[in-house]
């Protein structure tokens, strides 16, 4: 990538226009193999749009490299549970935590615990006709429907894209 190009990259990421990063990146890496930094950029982007699968092979480059070893566990241990590895990002998870001296891991997973002890009081489930691939925040419930927020695209109001991720603006649903 020339300088223009990186500086290019840089203002898209600064501004969190992350969909362009990843747009630029992945046409540069059809015929280029990208550097670190660029590495760097293409993982927090998948990253900061929930998609941890994407992410998931660039943070693993950065982790061959001392550099990122530590600044990118934490985001990383995500990626690979993402990825089906639960144990092995859950032990990325702790050492991450542990590298920080608190004990913010081990009051979470007692939490999980507690929950997992509860039994079968609870169901968990995909609800295919609410969940979407788009951004949805379900959150009040008044006078017997379920409002929702959500990035679905339905009219001409929702065509103006929010820049970082490439979804339409919010809009309520119920």
């Amino acid at each position: 990538i020339s300088s223009y190009s990186q500086s290019k990259i840089e203002k898209y990421f600064e501004s969190e226009n992350y969909s362009s990063v990843i747009e630029t990146l992945k046409e540069k890496e059809r015929t280029t193999p990208l550097n670190l930094k660029e590495n760097e950029y293409l993982a927090l982007s998948h990253f900061y749009n929930n998609d941890y699968a994407s992410a998931y092979p660039y943070f693993k480059k950065l982790m061959d490299n001392s550099e990122f070893i530590n600044k990118y566990k934490y985001h990383y241990s995500h990626c690979v549970k993402a990825m089906g590895e639960e144990l092995l990002g859950n032990k990325l998870l702790k050492e991450y935590y542990s590298s920080l001296n608190n004990n913010t891991y081990d009051k979470n997973f007692d939490d999980i615990e507690v929950i997992k002890r509860l039994g079968d009081r609870f169901k968990i489930s995909n609800q295919k006709k609410l969940n979407t691939e788009y951004s949805d925040m379900f959150s009040l419930d008044y006078e017997n429907r379920i409002y929702i927020a959500s990035t679905r695209p339905n009219n001409l109001l929702n065509s103006k894209k929010y820049k970082w991720n490439g979804q339409p603006y919010l809009d309520i649903y119920y």
